[in-house]
């Protein structure tokens, strides 16, 4: 009760004991710190100097040390602003905390104990007075109780402050304290399957906060001293309580951002621990490093920052644990609630469903409680707490009423009659169900058409026209109506799976994501899909599809199903996979009309569910949903087979009892994951005549064509095409076979098959070098106009798998390059020679980026791999910056073009770019800071321009010089200037022969990423390393998901663990063919082989067949060549060179002394002498490969009957240059080479 202060005379305050105590300690903070005082336990010293340690290593955020360094030093304000509480306000205590007077008084006499509250003395006018003249304005807040369990017991009640009541609550700045708690989910992502858990509960933990002096005046009450119920004394709170807003941000703060960062900056903590207020849960897959690292920061905590643990409460590593309200059980995945809460929840439940009228402080208990519940339930359930929430709005104080609506009362019976099925019981993940077809829904509204479709991933689709009245919905409406229209017919085909469904109308995709929306014409729709799920026992996942490319439920949803047909297996689009079919479901085209009454769940309906669902009558089912969703068209069911004969899960599963309505199994066998559809581009669904793109091409855009395609490829693609052709030439050409293998050709299998057999036979490439000649074969004859040779290939695959298991090799990991022999090179660098320091530099910047070499430097010093400023770090792509926060100088490096990006098309690269970012360390000889600004020093700053090399031609710079006489600026502004791979390549192993290195065991660049990932991964973490390297990441910039500091640091833990190694994997990638159809052929004797196959097995037995006709006229080769014959024309030899660069490269002679640089020219040159030696043909067309002069002509000359080789009893020597003249224009080699430079 509010009471107004008289005017009287001022007191002193100072003739009182309780008052002079208070500012004694008042007198204590301000000399010493908030620490000081006699309740507070945090040890001031340690816990600063490991706080801010924590700051420079990047844990913990420079403004959250600042806000608690002064709340430490001052004390914690909890945001409250003191001049917003004016004049000097008493209220009496309630009458919950007098009826628990002993409960009440006992946790005060506790509190009083500990120092956390001070005794000012009894509650007399005169006290009054007093406290009036000594503070400008002062509040005494009414104090309740509250049962700690539901059974209520007197001794088991706990007092609670209401701040609420004196303004204190709404004089608290909150910004910068309110949070949100997500530690369901926290649990939820990393309590795997098996994995432990052990949960930790810290000892007073709001009271562990000193408050500052300014607001004692307002944690002030009164209440009985001791067990006596006469006259009551005045308290204070000198330490934080449990009934002010400010409180737990606070809280949070001190202990979430600040302890637990600092004990995982001193490495005690590696484990991920979700926080709920206090109670810590530790997660990890072995019990003993969990309870390890539990006990480890219980030590920390004590011994460094003076915070204690309850270890009566205290539950070691399970794998089913209670956490915040639940059992979580990782065995099973499932999380139950708490037997007595789920008492209290349904015992609430049924008495607030029966009241006419409730409080805004019930409405919110309820709420809160429904909201738990739901958590048991399958996805989409909080749509059944929306209209107990929207009751609220509007009421400000507890004691506000308001009428129960018809809507709220059916959903709190709802979720009891739910939580009388699962007994409290759900999936927390759903890791072991099986993904169903996808599916894509779309709806349209116009004025001519309004409609809705569906296609799903296996063909099945459906579309139909909403009635007059349906089409005065909003879009977003009939968007959600859709998919349940789509649920409806469908759904009995997903049983136990997973379902994704792709919609482009983001705010119901968003409503359907979170279960819920504040639109009550939605949220009708979530109920009828929520109960459609529990139902059919499947699980919708929600996902956001953009219009563009929900092409084809676009054109069902507006009644276009010719476009739908024509587009089906569009490449680019939400597509049908290869070889799917698309399948019209019956009743299509129809028109839809809206029932009237939506979302309605009735009690019997509840009860029907668990009996038909138990009884697996699916008619019944059927009846049911359609009852809630008042179709009119039956759903479709599969013919046979594709209904799985029930529910389709993974073998070794075995059925949960935690619904007993819901169909989900959880795996505990070792079965494959269940695979949804891809995204695989396929042919068009209709029939059409298989044509080429040049067919019809006018003459003149041919070359253009054909250039646009051969810029596709790049120029390591290139080199692969160039390989193969190598070894192709001379074995078709032994085989009598012409060059090009057309597209209509009946013998390409046995020509693909050959080819392989051959490289095989007479070669000693492993598999996948073959695939890759096969695939650069196979990509020459599509540049020839010519379809992939492997399509229609009948076996294609079974052969590729065979030859996989002769040839096959696991790929050698790339080596890494040791810390410690970087070290030595660092060490012997001599920082007045250009070359040395720029090495240097290179080194370190491949290490601490991860990057691979072909980011920074050119393959070649010009041509189409030399240098470019689209692709090859500039000087302006590296920036040396401070950090506002701490001052620390950190270098930020640009990075475009990567292997697994060569377009620059990640959303990382988006804006200014992708910038890496890489701290200073300590040790100046790993600072790649002091080397940047070591190697600035050759040419300042203004004399390089953004868009020039960062890596110069180190002949650009003579030895000891530096600034305007250290290069030529006309050098250095083009490509000329840029420093290779190669040069950098020979210079770094020219380093490691100086420290010790032997010639030929020299590493690699790709040793430097090796070695920055191990090193990264150990030291921090393997979620900031791979998005650091951009190895992975879902977020849509670099770091955003990760501080700062955490950042600058990476260099910096890099080093503090350069003594760990760890394993690298390579990967290995293979190519495979398509199958066609079976077709009816003579059986032969299949058995198994007497022995294991190898591919020396094959070397007499077949040699004969691979090599029959091998013989060539002339200067072709004679047979089918071996290892390093075959790369080169017949008589031709290659000569190794080692220059002083210590650069090797090849030089090839011909047997009249011609000379080539490369593989490929030594075949031209081979190829034009034997065009130049032979007489052409009348038919010959000029321009084939072997013709230097000439072009080919822009249209195929008639064709007329071609010559025919004699007959014989086996196959007869033709000689290149012979064979080419028996070529129509369609079959003739080409001329085309890889562009010189990328065509832009």
């Amino acid at each position: 009760m509010l009471a107004t202060t008289r005017a009287a005379a001022t007191p002193n305050w100072s003739e009182h004991s309780g008052l002079a105590e208070m500012a004694r300690l008042r007198a204590v903070v301000e000399s010493e710190n908030a620490c000081a005082l006699p309740g507070c336990s945090i040890k001031y010293n340690s816990f600063m100097s490991t706080m801010w340690r924590a700051v420079q290593r990047g844990f913990v955020l420079h403004d959250d040390a600042v806000y608690i360094a002064e709340g430490l030093q001052n004390g914690f304000s909890l945001g409250v602003d003191v001049a917003k509480m004016r004049g000097h306000r008493r209220f009496s205590n309630y009458k919950s905390a007098v009826d628990a007077a002993a409960s009440v008084a006992q946790a005060i006499g506790k509190r009083i104990e500990t120092g956390k509250t001070l005794d000012i003395g009894p509650w007399t006018p005169a006290l009054d007075a007093a406290l009036c003249a000594m503070f400008d304005s002062t509040t005494i807040f009414p104090m309740g109780a509250v049962g700690k369990s539901v059974v209520e017991y007197e001794d088991e009640k706990r007092p609670t402050d209401d701040h609420s009541r004196t303004g204190l609550n709404a004089a608290t700045n909150m910004a910068g304290l309110s949070y949100s708690l997500d530690t369901y989910r926290e649990v939820a992502h990393y309590l795997k399957q098996g994995y432990f858990m052990r949960v930790s509960d810290v000892a007073a933990a709001f009271p562990i906060l000193p408050l500052n002096p300014g607001v004692w005046p307002y944690f002030l009450f009164r209440f009985f001293r001791g067990s006596s119920r006469g006259a009551m004394n005045l308290f204070v709170h000198i330490f934080a309580d449990f009934g002010a807003s400010g409180t737990p941000g606070t809280f949070k703060k001190f202990f979430v951002d600040v302890v637990v960062n600092m004990a995982r900056s001193e490495l005690v903590l590696t484990l991920p621990m979700p926080i709920f207020v206090d109670d810590c849960g530790l997660i990890g897959s072995d019990d003993v490093q969990v309870n390890a690292e539990m006990l480890a920061f219980h030590e920390f905590c004590d011994v460094v920052c003076g915070v204690f643990f309850k270890f009566l409460k205290d539950r070691a590593a399970a794998q089913r644990q209670l956490m915040i309200g639940f059992w979580w059980d990782s065995r099973t995945l499932t999380r139950t609630l708490d037997e007595v809460k789920l008492l209290s929840y349904m015992t609430t439940l049924a008495d607030y469903a029966t009241r006419p009228t409730l409080t805004l402080k019930e409405m919110q208990s309820v709420a809160g409680k429904m909201q738990r519940a739901t958590m048991t339930f399958p996805r989409g359930a909080a749509c059944l707490v929306m209209s107990m929430f929207s009751l609220t709005v509007g009421l400000s104080l507890p004691w506000h009423r308001r009428r129960v609506t018809r809507a709220a009362r059916s959903d709190m019976w709802t979720v009891w009659e739910l939580l009388q099925l699962n007994l409290g019981k759900g999936f927390y993940a759903y890791t072991n169900f099986l993904w169903g077809p996808e599916v894509a829904t779309d709806a349209s509204r116009s004025r001519s058409y309004t409609g809705g479709g569906f296609v799903c991933r296996d063909g099945v689709y459906d579309f139909w026209q909403y009635g007059s009245r349906a089409a005065r919905k909003l879009i977003d409406f009939l968007e959600g109506d859709t998919v349940v229209e789509t649920v409806r017919r469908m759904a009995l085909r997903w049983k136990g799976c997973m379902v994704k469904f792709y919609i482009d109308n983001m705010v119901f995709e968003k409503s359907g994501e979170k279960g819920r929306s504040k639109k009550e014409r939605l949220n009708v729709l979530l109920k009828e899909l929520f109960m459609a799920q529990i139902l059919y026992g499947f699980i919708i996942v929600w996902e956001w599809l953009d219009t563009k490319a929900n092409c084809l439920s676009d054109h069902l949803s507006r009644g276009r199903e010719d476009g739908f047909l024509r587009d089906a297996h569009l490449e680019g689009w939400w597509n049908l996979p290869r070889g799917v079919v698309p399948r019209r479901l019956e009743g299509a085209g129809r028109v839809r009309q809206l029932p009237e009454v939506r979302g309605h769940i009735s009690s019997r309906m509840l009860q029907a569910v668990g009996r038909q669902v138990d009884a697996g009558d699916e008619a019944a089912q059927q009846a049911l949903i359609d009852k809630l969703v008042a179709g009119s068209i039956p759903p479709f069911v599969a013919p046979g087979p594709a209904r799985g004969g029930g529910l389709r899960v993974r073998r070794g599963g075995a059925p949960l009892l935690c619904f007993v309505f819901f169909f989900a199994f959880c795996a505990t066998g070792e079965a494959a994951r269940g695979e949804g559809f891809g995204f695989a581009s396929a042919f068009a669904g209709a029939s059409y005549a298989p044509v080429s793109i040049f067919d019809g091409l006018p003459d003149d855009m041919v070359e253009s064509v054909e250039r646009i395609v051969d810029n596709r490829l790049a120029s390591s693609s290139w080199r692969k095409v160039e390989a193969a052709l190598n070894h192709w030439r001379p074995f078709a050409a032994g085989q009598g076979w012409p060059t090009i293998i057309r597209s209509n050709d009946p013998l390409r299998g046995g020509k693909l098959a050959g080819f392989v057999t051959m490289l095989v036979l007479s070669t000693a490439l492993v598999y996948a070098s073959i695939t890759k000649y096969v695939w650069g074969l196979c990509e020459w004859m599509k540049l020839q106009h010519q379809d992939d040779p492997r399509s229609g290939v009948r076996g294609w695959d079974n052969f590729m798998k065979s030859v996989k298991v002769l040839t096959f090799q696991q790929g050698k990991p790339h080596d890494r390059f040791p810390v410690e022999l970087l070290a030595k090179m660092l060490k012997v660098v001599d920082r007045t020679v250009f070359a040395e320091v720029q090495s240097a530099f290179l080194w370190l910047l491949l290490l601490y980026t991860f990057s691979r070499s072909e980011s920074p430097l050119p393959k070649n010093a010009s041509g189409r791999e030399s240098w470019s400023v689209a692709e090859h770090i500039a000087w302006g792509d590296v920036k040396l910056v401070r950090d506002r926060a701490t001052g620390r100088r950190m270098l930020k490096v640009r990075f475009k073009k990567t292997k697994t990006d060569p377009r620059v098309e990640r959303s990382e690269a988006a804006g200014d770019g992708d910038w890496a970012v890489v701290g200073g360390v300590e040790d100046p000889l790993f600072d790649l800071c002091e080397w940047y600004l070591l190697l600035c020093s050759f040419y300042p700053p203004p004399m390089r321009g953004d868009d020039e090399p960062f890596f110069l031609n180190p002949r650009l710079f003579p030895e000891g010089t530096r600034g305007v006489a250290a290069f030529s600026a006309a050098g250095v502004r083009d490509a000329a200037g840029a420093w290779t791979y190669s040069q950098a390549q020979a210079a770094s192993h020219a380093f490691q022969r100086r420290v010790g290195v032997l010639h030929g065991q020299e590493l690699g660049f790709h040793g430097l990423r090796v070695e920055g990932y191990n090193l990264s991964k150990r030291g921090n973490g393997e979620d900031l390393t791979v998005a650091h390297g951009l190895w992975k990441s879902g977020a849509h910039k670099r770091y955003d998901r990760f501080k700062l500091g955490q950042v600058i640091d990476i260099p910096r833990r890099m080093l503090r663990s350069r003594d760990a190694t760890s394993d690298v994997s390579s990967e290995e990638g293979g190519s495979s063919g398509a199958e066609s159809g079976d077709e009816e052929v003579t059986e032969r004797v299949a058995r198994p082989p007497v022995e294991r196959l190898l591919r020396e097995h094959l070397a007499g037995s077949g040699r004969g067949a691979a090599t029959s006709g091998a013989a060539v006229v002339g200067a072709a080769v004679s047979r089918v060549p071996a290892v390093g014959a075959s790369l080169l024309p017949a008589g031709w030899r290659t000569e190794s060179r080692m220059p002083a660069s210590g650069a090797a490269y090849s030089v090839h002679y011909g047997p009249q002394g011609q000379r080539a640089s490369t593989r490929p020219q030594a075949w031209r040159i081979a190829d034009g002498e034997a065009a130049e030696t032979s007489s052409p043909s009348p038919r010959s067309v000029q321009g084939s490969p072997g013709s230097s002069a000439g072009s080919r002509p822009r249209s195929p000359p008639q064709r007329g009957p071609q010559a025919r080789r004699p007959a014989a009893s086996g196959p007869v020597p033709v000689g290149v240059d012979d064979l080419e003249q028996h070529q129509t224009w369609q079959e003739r080699a080409s001329l085309r080479r890889a562009p010189t430079v990328r065509n832009r």
